[in-house]
Formats: C-alpha cells, structure tokens, sequence
C-alpha cells in the first residue's frame, strides 16, 4: 500500500494518533477510521491486506479485487491525546466530532 504526501514522514513518528484514510484510486471509495499510534496502524493494515486477513471485509475485498498499487493510506487530521484519556473510550466520540467538523461519511 502506497503512502500519500505528507503523511510518509508522518509514519516515521512514532505514537502519533489521528484520523487517516484508505483510499482506493481505482473506484475512489475512502475507508476513514482514527489511531493512537498511525505508524502501527500502518504497518498493521499494509500486512494484513496483503495476506488476506483484514478485519473489514469489505476493503480486503476491493484490495483483492483492485491490487495493491491502487490503495493510498494517507493521515487527514491529528488529535492530541492527552495522557490520562483512555483512547478506547474516546476513540467513537473524536471520530464523530471529526466527522461532523468535515460533513463527511466514516467507513471504519
């Protein structure tokens, strides 16, 4: 899976959290969801997409379906997380308030 842009020096950080995007090139189709650490996430999607086994069915299908060289993973927004928050409890609530912000559909 390619990196977009800016966000290749983002996966160099390590423990940075935020929204990021999967986004197919072929269809245009975003797969959106949030992180607490982004250079882990993807590392974690990049290998599981490609043996196959990635949780969200739906995005390993058009992964098959349309190859590798057609998905993006690309960081949108940052969130600051502050040392005391259980990113687990606030992950559903920063994901929805990001949605709102940008008027925008999460497919997580």
């Amino acid at each position: 899976m390619n990196i977009e842009g800016s966000t290749k020096n983002v996966c160099r950080v390590p423990h940075s959290a935020g929204i990021y995007q999967v986004k197919n090139h072929a269809n245009g189709r975003k797969f959106i969801n949030i992180s607490n650490n982004l250079p882990v996430t993807y590392n974690r999607l990049n290998f599981l997409l490609k043996i196959g086994v990635y949780d969200n069915k739906e995005l390993q299908k058009e992964f098959n379906t349309y190859g590798e060289s057609n998905f993006y993973f690309e960081v949108l927004d940052f969130v600051d997380l502050e040392d005391d928050v259980d990113f687990s409890e606030k992950r559903g609530e920063l994901l929805s308030n990001w949605q709102i912000q940008h008027n925008t559909q999460v497919n997580s």
